[in-house]
């Protein structure tokens, strides 16, 4: 399925404040109406080709489906996400945290006899590729910790507001999706449509309430804009992620570098220390004419990834990439990722210091010696002074 009119990717919404939440990520925003009535506004994405569509229906699984074809009608997008709030089922889903869905159970569906409900779920699970791009930004978020935790779990979708822990509804979905770890009124609808129109889909709901009584107490706190604004930048990403143009053309017109053991058994180069891994051979690796490996695919959008989301300096993002408590590639892959992007790392150690300087005190000397040391951020001495003198150290 090829996009119309260059929209991408559509991100359907429930509530107003789920709406607002997406659209003030969205640039150059136009108006586009399907010919039933339905209103989008289309705009683009900070740092990402292609444009996104979004729209609000109000609740329900019925409109969610009808929304869907209308959609596809009018765009053809690549991809379809529902980004909204929801009532946590879990007890460790806490306000605030971010669901993404790996399954989508239609929960109401079933026979009621003298036994009780016997449930005849539809499930239907996530998009593969949207939501393993999911996991790579949720990666990033579980190295911030000023960001909402990221869950994978089902989630379960009917016509009811669960505002309760007593009532049959709540022992039912104990009973029968006790993997379900929220709950909420769109995403069977929309899932359905997708699987029937063929269109990937994904589903990231912000907790706002604990479907236990207590809704309008927390909703009275402010609980749904967190919630609906966390699942929103949360989202963004991955669609980001998704449509970025970086990622595609080093995914595609890059090649692979020469294999280290083939340099080592030639005694070209000594075998590489994790410390101190030097920059891929461009000529080299430029004569070898392979396409790149998985592995190497992924590890230059992992570190795209970080990059979106946190400061690193050369030395950082190769082992956050490589070591064992990060993401576990091989040191060539992540040595050649890094080396294959354009990084400013003057920039980075601005936004280092910068850092630094809101969470504490620190001279020149320290603030350099913090930067560049091996256990703090392994920036060179250059980028550690230039990140100093540019917060005015």
């Amino acid at each position: 399925m090829s996009a119309q009119g260059g929209v991408e990717v559509v991100v359907l919404t429930a509530l107003p404040v789920e709406y607002d939440a997406v659209r003030r990520h969205l640039l150059d925003r136009d108006r586009r109406t399907h010919w039933v009535g339905i209103e989008f506004e289309v705009g683009a994405l900070q740092g990402a080709e292609g444009q996104v569509a979004i729209a609000e229906l109000g609740q329900g699984n019925i409109d969610a489906a009808l929304a869907v074809v209308h959609a596809v009608e009018l765009f053809r997008p690549s991809a379809i996400l529902f980004v909204g709030i929801a009532g946590a089922l879990h007890s460790d889903l806490q306000i605030g945290d971010v669901v993404t869905a790996v399954r989508v159970y239609a929960y109401q569906s079933g026979t009621m006899d003298d036994r009780g409900f016997r449930a005849r779920p539809r499930a239907h699970d996530a998009d593969l590729k949207l939501e393993q791009l999911a996991r790579v930004i949720a990666r990033s978020y579980r190295e911030r910790p000023d960001l909402p935790p990221v869950y994978f779990r089902p989630v379960a979708a009917g016509d009811v507001v669960l505002n309760s822990l007593k009532q049959p509804l709540s022992e039912q979905l104990n009973d029968h999706y006790d993997d379900a770890g929220a709950i909420e009124m769109e995403s069977a609808g929309m899932a359905r449509a997708c699987h029937t129109c063929r269109v990937p889909a994904l589903v990231i709901r912000g907790i706002s309430d604990r479907a236990d009584g207590d809704k309008e107490i927390v909703d009275a706190a402010g609980s749904q804009p967190l919630a609906a604004q966390n699942a929103a930048d949360f989202a963004v990403a991955v669609i980001v992620d998704y449509l970025s143009g970086s990622r595609r053309h080093a995914t595609e017109s890059k090649v692979w570098p020469p294999s280290p053991d083939l340099r080592r058994a030639a005694g070209s180069t000594p075998p590489v220390d994790r410390t101190t891994a030097s920059s891929v051979d461009k000529a080299s690796a430029g004569t070898a004419r392979k396409p790149l490996s998985v592995e190497y695919q992924n590890a230059v959008r992992s570190a795209e990834s970080y990059l979106r989301n946190g400061v690193f300096s050369r030395k950082g993002l190769i082992e956050q990439l490589s070591s064992e408590a990060g993401e576990g590639f091989s040191l060539e892959a992540a040595t050649f990722a890094v080396d294959s992007l354009e990084i400013d790392y003057n920039k980075q150690a601005v936004k280092s210091a910068r850092s630094y300087l809101r969470s504490g005190a620190f001279s020149r000397k320290g603030l350099i010696e913090q930067l560049s040391s091996d256990a703090g951020e392994g920036f060179t001495r250059s980028q550690a002074a230039y990140g100093a003198d540019a917060v005015g150290l």
